[in-house]
Parts: structure tokens; C-alpha cells; sequence
């Protein structure tokens, strides 16, 4: 299918398993282009992505997709029509599917039967033809694998005899697919994933998990279990980056590429082994990081690996115009990548696990500790917060904005040495300290988030890190008065506070940037090569913020309503008890 140019209406798109890894990264590419209206669902709450330029261009629908009344209302969602592409992401990862068959059952097959059914039934009500994008597996593949030569298997002619519930389950789906493509009554493609690594987040239930948390784990001081003790044992991988990258190609290539029969396309990976990993965790996270690896042999685990092939021919997805990472003799890629991340206010609330009570430790740490006199020195020593402490939060990431390097410069400066520093300045300060109000003021006086965080743990430590600690305590309002300390305090803060960076960071890893410099000066800075996009204005007060903002209030109002009755039904419950036997 043709992708929308600049001046076309966009594509809408339904994104299913959008709070899982693919989902939010491929979201968040998209979103970096008007081009494109998502609709993102899953059993958990799917985030719209942080830091992208359109996202008011994207819809969050919570649900269960194996129920039918739930995939009508995706597929009647007035913000996807007409609906042209569809990524099925969801699913019950592989050692989840070998422990419970019928979950996998249900979800891995069930679910998409009934999802293609109700998309081909809601088409013939006009709509075009739809595209579909299906995630598989090469769990697909099992026994007997090549023994000779180089040991690859080719995906186009090698049968596949899956070994584990989940391989089997995914090749039944593809069967299905492919004979919906081949009647004509779906656009398919079935694209079978290698191991993504390295995953950011926890570890998942697929039993290549390790395989991220062989670098992941040690590199945030956690252990990393790996479930057999052969060094040698290698995995066909791929990076999250590569993984988006390949998808944004599938969805605007053309449908004639594949047979009408066969819809499946391998994505294209490179063999690697553990020791390669340990090899490349030694390297650039110190040889300590090793001695958090445990070698402890799982046999149901190192069964499945087993039967999986170790390497692939990928001449043909890469003729097709898909893309690989480097070579297994520098898996920097992998390391780096996998952590491919810039730590966003909005972060400290919407990170996979709440942070809000860590940031407002730091900031006790940093506002209120009691200077204390060196042995033997009469020099008083106030505060200091260690790259340890901050890696506890944001080491998963590879640069940090907004708020926590707003409030914690100069500690971080301390913490990071080598790190680059971008300093962004505003030339519009009359702009500036109206932004400030529309934002920061404006939910500093909201007394619905006030009301609410005494009622929902989340929106409490929001409440407490950003209006109690953060931004008060940046622009000199501990009395919580917001407004007044932004009207009085903020022009005289932001001067200072430049000056404070340049005083701190040598002007070789310092860049002193205005926003209206678009892209060359800061990717010059970076060394990355300069995007063929308009640069976002992610956090603008009347889109990118106003949403952020509107997604956060349902999200805490929900909650904080649901646990205000069930506060009411306690309180009336122990009045009536009461009466009764007092």
C-alpha cells in the first residue's frame, strides 16, 4: 500500500498489544509524522508516547480483544475510519503459551480468527481492503534443523514443525491468514520476529528473555538468571530500532511482493551467541557487571530454546528492502539501542513502574539535608546524589530532559562528567513565562488533581513531586504558590540557572541552543545525522501537553472515582454494623 505523502489525508491505523514492546515504539515513530491516526489497545493501558510531534493524532483504548464486543467497538472507533491497516502485536509470549496451552489457545489463535472475521465482515460495508500486519515467531521452525554446511535455515522452503505451544499456535494463525489473503478478503502480511534484544523494560514471559537480560539486568546492578550453561549457544537477533524500521516498510509495500498464498516475510537478525553478549556487556559496562550472571539451568526453558534454529538466509527480505543491524563483531548496536530512550518529565509518572517517590527522595536529599563538616576539615558538605541513585531511575536511558535535569543539573553534571550537555535558552521570555502559566501554573491550581491524589496512589506522588517539590522549589516557591514564584521568580531563575550550567560544563560538551535552531546545530552537537522531519513540538501547552495532561486527569479521575465509592459502601457498611451490634 502507497504511504500518505505530505498533503494526502493520513492512514488510520489500529495498533492491538500497543502497552506491550513493539506496540509503543512503532506508535511513537508514527506519531513523529503527521501522517498518520493510531488507535492503540490492549488488556493494559496503552500510553500514547511521550515526546512525539502529533500526539493528538493518537487514540488509547483499554480492552480485552478476545471479546467480540470489544473488537466491534475497535472496529466502529470513529477515529480510525475508513480503517487501512491493522498490526496485531498481542499475544501470549512462549514460555507463558508452553505453561498454559488454553490461554494460548485463546489468545494466540482464537482471537485473531475472531478479530479477521469482524475486519472482513465490517469491509463489506465499503471500506477498502485493509491491510494486516501480523507479528509471528520463528518458534514456528523446530526440529529437524540443518546440521550441515553453515547451519541456516531458509525460511521460504524449510518446513516448519514447531516444537512448543506457542510455535504451533503461531503457524496455525499463519495458515488462516494466509488463506484469507489468498480469498482476497484481507490485505496479510505475516511477519515472523528473531529475539528482540535488547528489550527495555522487565523481563517478559518468553523464554528468550535472557537474552535481553544478559546486558539489561547487570547494567542497572540487577541479577540476570541465564537457564543453561552453554557459552556457545547462539539466537537469531534483531533490535527494537530495526524491528520499527522493517515494520514502517512492510506496511507501505507493495502486496503483489509475496505469493497469494504465502504472506509470511522473516525479518532479517544476526546469530549471536551468549558469550558474544557477555563479551560485549564486559566492554562497555566493566567486567564487575559479570559476576551478576547466573548460570542456572532450566531444563523445560533450555528444551525450547533447543529446538529453535540458530541462524537464517535473509537475501530475500533484504532484496525486498528491509534492513539488519550490524554485524556480531560489534554489538555496541545491541547495547546501545536496546536503551534508546530520552527520560521525559511525563516519564517520572508513566515509566513502566511509578518513580514520582524517588524523585521526591532526591529532592528531600537535595533541598534538606543538613550540611555536615569533613573529618578533620572545618568545610561544611552539603548534598551529593550519586550516578548510582539516578541510575536507579533513568538508567535505562540515554538522555534525560524536562523536569529531572531542569531541577537536578548540576547534580547530574556532577554524577555524568563525560556526558554532552544540550542548554536550551529562549529568546521569547514574555512566551516563556506564558507557557509556564498555561502549564505548570495551571495544574498547580487544579483542584480537581488536588482532590484526586487523595484519593489514588499515583496521582498522589504526582502531586507530591511535581507541585510539593520540583517545580515549586526550582522557581523559589516552597510555600507552594506556584504562580507567584513563576510571576516573581522565573525570568531571574532562568539566568541564573544558564549560567550556573556554563560555569559547570566545559564548552566542548556544552551547546547553548534556542528551539527556533531546529535540527543541524543540535545533531551537529550529537553527531546523528539530521531527520527529513519538521522538528516536534512535543510539549507545545495547546497539543502535546493538553493531551498529556487530558490522558493523565482520566487516568488518576477513574480511578480516584471508583475508589471514592468504594470509600463511601466501607464507610456506610461500618455505619450499618454499627447500629447493629453497638
Amino acid at each position: 500500500m502507497a504511504l500518505p505523502g505530505a498533503n494526502q489525508p493520513p492512514l488510520n491505523i489500529l495498533i492491538t498489544g500497543a502497552a506491550g514492546l513493539v506496540g509503543p515504539l512503532l506508535a511513537a515513530r508514527l506519531l513523529s509524522t503527521p501522517q498518520y491516526c493510531l488507535l492503540l489497545t490492549d488488556l493494559a493501558d496503552p500510553i500514547i508516547p511521550p515526546n512525539t510531534a502529533y500526539p493528538h493524532h493518537a487514540t488509547a483504548l483499554k480492552g480485552d480483544i478476545t471479546s467480540p464486543s470489544f473488537i466491534n467497538t475497535l472496529l466502529t472507533h470513529p477515529s480510525v475510519q475508513p480503517l487501512h491497516a491493522v498490526f496485531l502485536f498481542h499475544g501470549i509470549m512462549s514460555a507463558a503459551a508452553e505453561a498454559d496451552p488454553a490461554l494460548s489457545l485463546k489468545v494466540n489463535v482464537d482471537s485473531i480468527r475472531h478479530f479477521t472475521d469482524a475486519l472482513r465482515s465490517h469491509q463489506s460495508a465499503g471500506n477498502p481492503t485493509t491491510r494486516v500486519i501480523y507479528s509471528s515467531s520463528l518458534a514456528v521452525f523446530g526440529q529437524p534443523l540443518p546440521t550441515g554446511g553453515d547451519g541456516k535455515v531458509n525460511s521460504e522452503t524449510w518446513a516448519p514443525t514447531p516444537q512448543t505451544t506457542y510455535g504451533a499456535h503461531k503457524l496455525m494463525t499463519e495458515v488462516y491468514l494466509n488463506e484469507m489473503h489468498r480469498r482476497g478478503w484481507l490485505d496479510v502480511f505475516t511477519v515472523r520476529f528473531p529475539t528482540i534484544s535488547v528489550r527495555p523494560g522487565k523481563p517478559t514471559g518468553a523464554a528468550s528473555s535472557f537474552l535481553s537480560g544478559i546486558i539489561r539486568e547487570p547494567m542497572a546492578g540487577l541479577a540476570c538468571v541465564v537457564p543453561l550453561r552453554d557459552r556457545g549457544f547462539r539466537a537469531f537477533l534483531t533490535t527494537p530500532g530495526t524491528v520499527v524500521e522493517n515494520l514502517v516498510r512492510v506496511l507501505g509495500m507493495e502486496s503483489g511482493v509475496l505469493p497469494p498464498h504465502a504472506r509470511q516475510l522473516l525479518f532479517p537478525g544476526i546469530a549471536v551467541s551468549v558469550q558474544e553478549l557477555r563479551d560485549a556487556l564486559e566492554k562497555y559496562g566493566g567486567a564487575d557487571k559479570l559476576g551478576l550472571i547466573r548460570e542456572e539451568p532450566d531444563e523445560g526453558l533450555e528444551r525450547i530454546l533447543r529446538s529453535w534454529a540458530e541462524d537464517f538466509y535473509i537475501s530475500t527480505p533484504m532484496k525486498l528492502g528491509l534492513v539488519v543491524d550490524q554485524s556480531a563483531d560489534d554489538l555496541q548496536a545491541l547495547l546501545r539501542l536496546g536503551y534508546d530512550h530520552t527520560y521525559h518529565g511525563w516519564d517520572i509518572i508513566y515509566d513502566d513502574e511509578c518513580h514520582s517517590p524517588g524523585w521526591v527522595r532526591l529532592a528531600r536529599k537535595k533541598w534538606f539535608t543538613t550540611p555536615t563538616s569533613e573529618k578533620g576539615s572545618k568545610k561544611k558538605k552539603g548534598a551529593v546524589i550519586t550516578a548510582a541513585e539516578f541510575d536507579a531511575l533513568l538508567g535505562h536511558s540515554v538522555a534525560v530532559t524536562d523536569a529531572a535535569a531542569s531541577v537536578f543539573a548540576a547534580e547530574m553534571v556532577a554524577a555524568y562528567p563525560e556526558a554532552k550537555v544540550v542548554l536550551n535558552m529562549r529568546r521569547d521570555l514574555d512566551g516563556w513565562e506564558q507557557s509556564l502559566g498555561q502549564t505548570l501554573v495551571h495544574a498547580n491550581e487544579s483542584w480537581g488533581f488536588w482532590i484526586a491524589s487523595w484519593l489514588d496512589r499515583e496521582c498522589f506522588w504526582a502531586w507530591h513531586v511535581y507541585e510539593r517539590f520540583l517545580w515549586p522549589l526550582l522557581f523559589r516557591a516552597p510555600d507552594g504558590d506556584l504562580k507567584r514564584g513563576i510571576t516573581g521568580n522565573a525570568r531571574w531563575v532562568q539566568r541564573e540557572h544558564c549560567n550556573m550550567v556554563r560555569g559547570l560544563v566545559h564548552k566542548d560538551r556544552l551547546l547553548e541552543w534556542y528551539i527556533e535552531d531546529g535540527w543541524e546545530p543540535l545533531c551537529k552537537f550529537l553527531g546523528k545525522p539530521v531527520p527529513d522531519v519538521e522538528f516536534p513540538h512535543a510539549n507545545a501547552a495547546s497539543s502535546g501537553w493538553k493531551t498529556r495532561e487530558e490522558q493523565a486527569n482520566k487516568r488518576w479521575v477513574d480511578r480516584a472515582f471508583l475508589n471514592l465509592i468504594l470509600l463511601v459502601i466501607g464507610v456506610a457498611g461500618s455505619i450499618v454494623v454499627a447500629r447493629m451490634y453497638l
